[in-house]
This record gives structure tokens, C-alpha cells and sequence, in this order.
């Protein structure tokens, strides 16, 4: 058995792809910086980590081929930075001996175990099973298929034979493939609130929910077998590049960037060019009619970001957004001691085009809608280690259980 594992842990590092001698930078750029910093996000060989922000640390991984250019500007802009991993490819390497491991010791997989990450093949199987046994809770929709043909899968929730006479709460995860624990925290809240009573009277009361845990399947499929920090879709834009940003591609002020398919954040050629997109701006835009609050989940930074986006300007009902974001925090921060920063997404980071937030304000009537920055973990950030899931999906459920109590309070 213990040849075999190695064996396993030996031909998936061959498979993946080698990130040997990328390194990653702390960079503290001021307001007057960031900007100029943020133009590298559609170069090639540049990867932000965690998104840039005024007067606090900006996590960079950076190629061995732009290196140099990339300390050139930053030495000559005189931006403060430091280098905080010098290889990425060991830190992903230990990584993935631990999750193997992990898996190997816990050789049969029962559904719903929190404290592994789940295949995508393993999430579809875990979907199917809520709407199996809990028919008169959960309806299951294919709400579209990815560039490769794979569902992407959404979850209706609620207790009325007819769906969305409540408020609806929307929540999506794995816009961006490598998120991990962005998606598994939703795919906790939806076990909760399906799989424990107590949680199933207490929020499903008055408000229905939507789920899709993984907006973009062939991303995340690919992070799990052959690039651990792919971010973008699967299109193929050309010999060059392949891959969209999925969260600058929603039609609201969407922009485009000539000259950046290379980049982790090109938003493609034209609004809503993915199927991706397209079926979640139609699923969103189905419930427009009872909208209340949409939440995408992402990782990692513990911010709480209200629209708009794409420029420096308020959404009507700010005060409203930020107070009950200040709930999200509160509520965690008392519970684990966990604090989230919580603000407008273009004052606390940068301006940002075509983001689901933005277009489920603007175009699908949400009266709320957050981008969710849970917190980073591990020397990699994003790259949240599986150690720590259980403890992340469990303080993630604290806010989202506020988020649902305070809609079903507010509209009713």
C-alpha cells in the first residue's frame, strides 16, 4: 500500500505543471502605487495572490523569465517588497504529499467529510445524493456546460412547493478554479442548512436559498490534477494563452483589456463570451423577481467588498451594504477571532471590470450583493491547507447563518 501512494505522489507531480523557481513577493504599494502596480495583473508570468490593496501587503508570484522586470519596476517606482517563498513549486509539492496522505489514510471517502477537498466528480455525487434523499428541500439544475462540456450545477433550496415566494439568497463559489476553500465552504452551508435541522427551521423559515458551489468545473478539475494554481476558465484563446477570468466577464461595465490573454486577468473577447458566464447570468437573472442578496465566495484576503466595482462609485443603498456586512464580521470575529475588513470593492483594492457582483446588482436586481474574501491560510494563501478546511468551513458558516438572518428579518 505505502509503494503505492508513492507511486500515486510521483506520477501526479510529473503530471502537474512545474512552478520550480517562481517565487512570491510581499509588496506594500501606497495609494498613489497601487494603480501602477495593478497593470501588471495582465502580464504573463505575474499572479496576484491576494488582491492588491492601498498601504497593506500584496502577495505576487512571479516568473523566473520577468523577475527581473518586475523588481526593475518596483525598485524604480521605489515600492516596498520582499520575497516570502523563494521556490513555489516545494511549497506545492509538501502540499500535495499532505492531501494525498491525508486521502490515503482515510481510504474510503464518506460523504459529506469536510475535513478532505473534494474532486469535482466527488461534488456532482454529493449534489445528486441532497436532492435524492431531501426531494422536498432541494431541486437540482444543470444550469449550463463549461467550455469542456462538463454541468455546471445549481441547488434550489427551500420549503414551499414553489420556489422563491420567500426572499432568495444566491451564493456561488469556484469563479476561480484554484479557490478551493471557497468552494467548500458553500458546500458546507448548503449541508447545514439541508442536513441539520436546527439550522434547516432557523434559516429556511422565510428566506429560500441558491447555490452554484463551482462556477467554473473544468478550472477546478484542471487545479486538481494538473496545475494546483490555474485561476481562469478552460477556453482556448490561442497558442499563446487559454484561459478567461471569469469574474471580469459579466456584461455590467464590462471592458476590454487589448493585449492580456495571457494574464490571469484577461476578461476575454466580448461580455459574457463563456458559457460559464452565460449560464450564471441567466440562473441569476431567473430569480430577479425575489432577488435579495447574492454572495460570491472567494479566497483569500477576510474582506467583505459591496459594489461598485468598476469604478468609484457608491451603490445607493451603501449604508445599508456596509452594516450588514459589519454583521458578517461581528459575528465571526466573536465567534473565532477572525477579523474582516469590510468596504467598497473599489476603495478597499482597485478598480475592476465585469464582476458577477456588479451584474447581480445592476442586471439581475439583487437589492445586496458581496464578494467574500474568506481568510488566507498556510504559507500560500489561497492555497488554504486541507488541515485547516473543517476549522475555515466552520467559521465561513458563522457569516453566512448572519447574512440569512438578516434577510429573513429584513423582508419579512
Amino acid at each position: 500500500m505505502r509503494s503505492i501512494i508513492f507511486f500515486t505522489i510521483y506520477v501526479s507531480f510529473a503530471l502537474c505543471k512545474d512552478y520550480s523557481n517562481y517565487k512570491v513577493f510581499e509588496i506594500m504599494p501606497t495609494r498613489q502605487q497601487l494603480d501602477s502596480l495593478m497593470k501588471w495583473e495582465f502580464e504573463a508570468g505575474i499572479d496576484f495572490w491576494s488582491t492588491g490593496e492601498a498601504n497593506k501587503p500584496s502577495r505576487v508570484m512571479v516568473s523566473p523569465e520577468i523577475e527581473q522586470l518586475f523588481l526593475q519596476f518596483l525598485n524604480l517606482n521605489d515600492i516596498q517588497h520582499k520575497m516570502t517563498i523563494e521556490n513555489v513549486e516545494l511549497v506545492l509539492e509538501n502540499d500535495k504529499i499532505a492531501r494525498l496522505n491525508s486521502r490515503a489514510k482515510r481510504n474510503t471517502f464518506i460523504e459529506p467529510n469536510f475535513r478532505l477537498y473534494w474532486s469535482y466528480n466527488e461534488i456532482e455525487n454529493f449534489l445528486q445524493r441532497l436532492a435524492n434523499e431531501y426531494p422536498d428541500l432541494v431541486k437540482k439544475d444543470v444550469i449550463g456546460q463549461s467550455i469542456e462540456h462538463r454541468n455546471i450545477h445549481g441547488v434550489r433550496v427551500s420549503r414551499n412547493a414553489e420556489f422563491g415566494k420567500n426572499p432568495i439568497i444566491f451564493i456561488d463559489a469556484g469563479t476561480h478554479a484554484r479557490e478551493w476553500a471557497g468552494i467548500h465552504s458553500a458546500l458546507y452551508f448548503l449541508h447545514q442548512l439541508v442536513e441539520n435541522s436546527t439550522v434547516t427551521n432557523e434559516l429556511l423559515d422565510k428566506v429560500d436559498y441558491v447555490f452554484v458551489p463551482v462556477v467554473n468545473p473544468d478550472g477546478y478539475a484542471y487545479s486538481f490534477t494538473e496545475d494546483r494554481l490555474w485561476r481562469k476558465n478552460r477556453r482556448y484563446v490561442n497558442y499563446t494563452c487559454q484561459g478567461i477570468d471569469l469574474n471580469r466577464n459579466y456584461a455590467y461595465m464590462w471592458r476590454y483589456r487589448e493585449n492580456s490573454c495571457a494574464g490571469t486577468g484577461y476578461p476575454g473577447a466580448y461580455a459574457l463570451s463563456e458559457p460559464e458566464t452565460q449560464a450564471m447570468a441567466a440562473y441569476m437573472q431567473s430569480f430577479k423577481y425575489n432577488f435579495k442578496l447574492y454572495l460570491s465566495t472567494h479566497t483569500y484576503g477576510s474582506l467583505v467588498l459591496w459594489p461598485f466595482g468598476f469604478e468609484f462609485i457608491y451603490v445607493k443603498n451603501h449604508k445599508e451594504h456596509h452594516l450588514m456586512g459589519e454583521k458578517f464580521r461581528d459575528a465571526i470575529y466573536e465567534a473565532t477571532g477572525t477579523l474582516y475588513r469590510v468596504g467598497n470593492s473599489a476603495d478597499i483594492l482597485y478598480t475592476a471590470n465585469g464582476a458577477s457582483d456588479d451584474f447581480a446588482l445592476a442586471y439581475a436586481n439583487a437589492n445586496f450583493a458581496y464578494t467574500l474574501e474568506l481568510p488566507g491560510g498556510g504559507s500560500a494563501g489561497f492555497d488554504y491547507p486541507q488541515s485547516m478546511i473543517y476549522d475555515l468551513v466552520r467559521e465561513t458558516f458563522i457569516g453566512y447563518r448572519q447574512f440569512g438572518l438578516h434577510i429573513k428579518e429584513r423582508f419579512n
